[in-house]
């Protein structure tokens, strides 16, 4: 019976379980390695692995102190360096050893638990240290992201702590690629132990930071990229409120900082809408809604839902915070013309943009009469249409017609002006534009 119980043991120490949100996990056996003290013969005691390491000056390994230019997830942060390890002097890296659910596409549980614990390390730490796994700064399979280990102290008292293994250890990721490197051992032991003791990731408790309900809990960025994957479907995302377009329709924001790129859409709500207190420039929402695709407004949320007497409930969305400055992005033409796909619904600045001619909608049959397209081009002659609403002037009566946007001497030659113009990014009949919707977005030299 004892033979039989070993061996049953010395299997399982090799399973793989495959996860619930499709992260692989391995366990391995429990081995002792020359860098830790002890091992965790109790699962109901927590081993602080993290204390058991520390960081070897002395090794072959390359080492580089850093500072924290933007953490991006869980497990990857860029930080400045200096530019002979990249030119740019930034270092985008992905950390070894470990694999955090996600946060900045598709939303998975406990994915921003862990960036928030990624980040909370970083910022408040006096000192950070990245190292490689042999001796070469090594790139993932992307060919941009430094592989690395990153350690890190709070005070110049302190020892380094490997925040990899600290994050594994906490429960806050799986495993990836972790058996053969340096530290293989000891990260098989806090492995171990995040399962035994059922933490986070490998346990049963809900992550209180994400949305279990019937919403696909996304970024604006995901829905960007797979609008056709998300139409007519529930959807809950984080938006910052840049612009009341018109009446009860909304441009939302989202900045990537991985891509250091801003991605928007646009949301509609009800006139009937309780929520409504809650859409106001500058608020950071958590919205709740059905992305559609209509002919005459594009990819769009809506169907938002508030209920006062039940704020909570799943279906609600929900202000996260106020007050936040908003501005546009300053751009330039070409680009516009290189990702304007991508870049609808953003809230953006061109400046100095010579008109060319103006078209006027005289359509009386139509709501726009009176709104103007105007096409433009920069001082390398890049051309691109800005399209207004009905502009107005001073006194809210009268429209504002093409005639300011030029100069006409007495033979009715125009020379025409140059403008700087704030609005977003849309499309009309397959042509890309940028929109302008109020008179003071304007500023003619």
């Amino acid at each position: 019976m004892k033979k039989f119980i070993a061996l049953l043991l010395i299997l399982l120490a090799g399973i793989t379980i495959a996860s619930c949100d499709g992260i692989s996990v391995t366990i391995v056996p429990v081995t002792t390695d020359t860098n830790t003290t002890s091992t965790n013969s109790n699962t109901d005691e927590f081993i602080d692995y993290a204390s058991q390491l520390r960081l070897d000056f002395n090794s072959t390994s390359l080492k580089q102190e850093v500072t924290v230019k933007q953490c991006i997830d869980g497990d990857t942060t860029h930080f400045f360096c200096p530019s002979e390890i990249d030119e740019t002097g930034v270092m985008k890296t992905r950390y070894l050893g470990i694999d955090t659910p996600e946060s900045t596409g598709k939303i998975q549980p406990w994915g921003k638990a862990a960036s928030k614990f990624n980040k909370s390390k970083l910022l408040n730490a006096q000192s950070i240290y990245v190292e490689s796994e042999d001796s070469n700064w090594n790139v993932d399979s992307t060919g941009t992201r430094f592989l690395v280990w990153v350690w890190y102290r709070l005070s110049e008292t302190d020892d380094y702590r490997l925040l990899n293994l600290e994050i594994l250890q906490e429960g806050y990721a799986a495993t990836k690629n972790y058996s053969s490197t340096k530290y293989g051992d000891i990260f098989g032991q806090a492995h171990n132990q995040a399962i035994s003791q059922k933490l986070r990731y490998y346990g049963e408790e809900q992550d209180p930071d994400y949305d279990y309900g019937a919403y696909a809990e996304v970024t604006i960025k995901e829905l960007r990229e797979n609008l056709e994957e998300y139409v007519d479907k529930n959807v809950r995302f984080e938006g910052l409120i840049v612009m009341n377009s018109s009446a009860n329709t909304y441009i939302v924001e989202y900045y990537d900082v991985d891509t250091e790129t801003y991605y928007g859409i646009s949301v509609y709500s009800s006139y009937s809408f309780a929520g409504e207190f809650m859409l106001v420039v500058g608020n950071m929402v958590s919205f709740a809604g059905v992305l559609s695709n209509h002919d005459s407004f594009g990819y769009q949320i809506s169907d938002l839902t508030y209920f006062a007497m039940r704020p909570d409930n799943p279906k609600c969305i929900r202000l996260l915070s106020e007050n936040n400055e908003v501005k546009p992005h300053t751009i330039d033409v070409p680009f516009f013309n290189e990702n304007q796909v991508m870049a609808e619904d953003t809230y953006v600045k061109l400046e100095n943009l010579t008109v060319v001619s103006v078209y006027t909608t005289t359509n009386p049959q139509a709501s726009s009469i009176g709104a103007m397209t105007l096409t433009c081009k920069d001082e390398n002659d890049n051309q691109i249409q800005i399209r207004t609403s009905v502009l107005y002037e001073e006194d809210g009566k009268t429209k504002v017609t093409e005639d300011v946007f030029y100069d006409e001497d007495e033979e009715g030659n125009k020379t025409w002006k140059t403008i700087d113009v704030i609005g977003t990014i849309d499309e009309y009949e397959g042509t890309y534009q940028v929109h302008v919707y109020f008179t003071g977005d304007i500023n003619i030299h």
